[in-house]
């Protein structure tokens, strides 16, 4: 009996964990014939089609989620059409709930698995290679003569009985692998279905260190810890991050989603030790007003929370990732802008500005009309307005999150920003720069990174009244620390340099001065210097704090990170 598990991703560089899983699980508990198939949901619909019928699978699964929901019921459809005689059944956490409702909508799906797979898939596929009864199959939806039948959930699977889902990561070396040591949450945040399950289940350290030890083996891109509070458990935590710093490959970098409030100093200690680049952590704020928390049953000490981010920045090892929600109860549109100005102060590499999404089966779907909280009828179930915001707040809000995207979040405006934010609020900033960009005509198109800099110039001269000389030279800078200059935007348009080319070639022709600041070139050919590394004159110091107009010589090393690639240099 063949059987496809089907696993649509948001994006090419993700991994479908779920089908890999489920494939591997039921391979090692004695069924054959099961295959995991990826796509993602930028491909054609007739192309994943045409690849899941050329299977004739006796048996199609699918992984469900919010962002693949509306293509897989399109797919279903029409597999259903061509492949009459195949068993069609869905799985995943877009269909573990209202599940009655969702088998009647789509006639010709068999059943729907609800919650864990691994042990329900491998009595459904054994129930039906035998014939059984799929009354005796868990956890499953299904129809029995017309009528909607569904069985007791199945108790969770012990995390020890897991098998390792990549057992060739060739091909993944420069793919996102998720991965997960741990299974459900201690919090009981309301908009999240891991807080329906608070017992916390863990992979024993002795399975997790070898697989980690694979992917640092193979080389990989990166690993995303599914766990969803990873530092829950100090010594779980701390003995894989141990294992990790141990044998670094010195490329693979590990993200977690952490509680920071949860870090002491044991585990600061540690991280601070960790090479940069190794870990990434994904910090969920989502707002600091108390009423907006108890409402979301999440606890939180900021005070603790500021004093670890400020560590953490101090370190500078860690990229840092602050996630905020609009759209929670009892938090006003001016409750919202204090809330950004207050992650934000705490220096995060990326802030993310999400909007709350009531999730089927979540404690939030049933509290919303508590809090009058409406929200999309389909995935990804995003508020719309609230009691508290209205839709035209909400729509702004979505706004300031496309200039913390394309300004902030891309760190490729870091100096200049950070000039122009200098005695601003950040919200009202960034507030002011959409408004500015939807008066000149510009909202919702995709701009190249040198319009941006020129609208941001334009920000900045006429509603911020910066300094068009320094903020043109920052621009430079911003453009220099992302790499080699081609293209300069418009507001550069006039700069000449023609005077500093003798005196830069002449600094690379020094032996001197490629021993002391580029050692790593060493018996590198001048002439292949100046391609590969770029050296720049500008105006002002830009890497002193007054930013004195004394002019300054900077040598790009674009083979170090951006936070050191820039070094001042003599230039006669």
């Amino acid at each position: 009996m063949k059987t496809i598990i089907a696993g649509i991703n948001a994006k090419y560089i993700h991994t479908a964990l779920a089908a890999r899983g489920l494939a591997a699980y039921a391979a090692q508990r004695g069924i054959d014939g099961v295959r995991a198939m990826e796509f993602t949901i930028n491909q054609h619909p007739d192309a994943i089609l045409r690849a899941l019928y050329a299977e004739r699978a006796d048996c199609y699964l699918f992984s469900c989620y919010i962002w693949n929901w509306e293509l897989v019921c399109r797919l279903v459809r029409d597999l259903c059409t061509l492949c009459p005689r195949a068993a069609i059944y869905l799985g995943g956490p877009q269909v573990s709930f209202h599940v009655g409702e969702l088998l009647s909508s789509l006639p010709g799906v068999d059943g729907i698995l609800r919650g864990e797979g691994e042990e329900p898939l491998y009595r459904l596929l054994r129930a039906l290679r035998s014939g059984g009864d799929l009354s005796s199959v868990p956890s499953l939806t299904f129809r029995r003569e017309g009528e909607v039948c569904e069985t007791p959930l199945c108790a969770p699977v012990e995390m020890r009985e897991l098998p390792f889902c990549y057992p060739d990561l060739d091909g993944l070396r420069h793919q996102i692998v998720y991965y997960e040591s741990s299974r459900g949450c201690p919090f009981q945040c309301t908009y999240c279905l891991s807080s329906l399950e608070r017992r916390v289940r863990r992979k024993p350290l002795e399975l997790v260190l070898p697989e980690l030890g694979r992917f640092l083996a193979a080389g990989v891109r990166q690993v995303k810890f599914c766990d969803r509070t990873f530092n829950c458990d100090r010594e779980h935590c701390m003995a894989i991050w141990r294992y990790l710093m141990e044998r670094d490959n010195g490329f693979t970098n590990f993200h977690f989603e952490i509680t920071a409030e949860l870090l002491g100093e044991e585990e600061l200690g540690l991280l601070g030790r960790a090479r940069p680049g190794l870990f990434q952590f994904e910090i969920g704020v989502q707002s600091v007003n108390p009423d907006t928390l108890r409402a979301i049953r999440r606890g939180a000490d900021l005070s603790h929370l500021r004093e670890v981010m400020s560590r953490l920045r101090e370190n500078g090892n860690i990229h840092l990732h602050l996630d905020l929600i609009a759209g929670l109860p009892l938090e006003d549109y001016q409750s919202f802008a204090r809330s950004f100005d207050s992650v934000f102060a705490m220096g995060p590499d990326q802030l993310q500005l999400g909007f709350l999404k009531v999730l089927p089966g979540s404690r939030m779907e049933r509290d919303a009309p508590r809090y009058g909280i409406v929200s999309r009828a389909c995935p990804p179930y995003e508020v719309l307005f609230t009691d508290h915001l209205s839709a035209d707040e909400l729509f702004t809000l979505k706004g300031v999150e496309e200039m913390v995207e394309s300004y902030y979040n891309s760190g490729a405006f870091a100096h200049t920003l950070r000039f122009l934010l200098e005695g601003r609020g950040a919200f009202d900033t960034f507030h002011a720069l959409r408004r500015f960009l939807e008066e000149g005509g510009w909202m919702g198109e995709s701009l190249s990174r040198t319009t941006l800099y020129d609208w941001l110039y334009a920000f900045g001269t006429q509603r911020c009244g910066a300094d068009g000389p320094l903020l043109g030279e920052l621009i430079l800078l911003d453009i220099c620390l992302e790499g080699k200059p081609k293209k300069l935007p418009a507001c550069l348009a006039g700069r000449d340099q023609t005077k500093w080319y003798r005196p830069i070639r002449t600094f690379y022709e020094e032996p001197h001065n490629r021993g002391r600041y580029l050692p790593d070139y060493e018996g590198e050919d001048p002439a292949v210097l100046r391609r590969i590394t770029h050296l720049e004159v500008f105006s002002f110091d830009l890497l002193s704090p007054g930013r004195e107009r004394t002019g300054c010589a900077l040598l790009f090393d674009y083979r170090k990170p951006k936070a050191h690639r820039a070094v001042k240099v003599p230039l006669e």
